[in-house]
């Protein structure tokens, strides 16, 4: 597993799509006290990869054993949702 990470701000519409050629993916959000609950992974026709329950301010999520493709991150806090989608190299 890479120690090295890549940090996603949210709440501040940045980036389209990322390529990420990393293995860890911590999420951040721009405002700091915005709890995530739930960080969701799905493939392109909607299958749930990865379900994780969080629970935290910067969840770091292991996507080292996922297939290259293009996926989409979708985060939850409180009555917040947040939808990203990335391609894992």
């Amino acid at each position: 597993m890479s120690s090295e990470t890549v940090r996603w701000l949210y709440m501040k519409n940045i980036f389209t799509s990322l390529v990420l050629f990393l293995s860890l993916v911590t999420i951040s959000a721009q405002d700091p006290n915005i709890l995530w609950h739930q960080v969701n992974i799905y493939t392109m026709t909607g299958g749930k990869v990865l379900p994780l329950d969080v629970d935290t301010i910067s969840p770091t999520v292991d996507i080292s054993s996922m297939a290259s493709g293009v996926y989409y991150l979708q985060l939850y806090s409180g009555k917040n949702v947040a939808l990203k989608k990335f391609v894992k190299e």
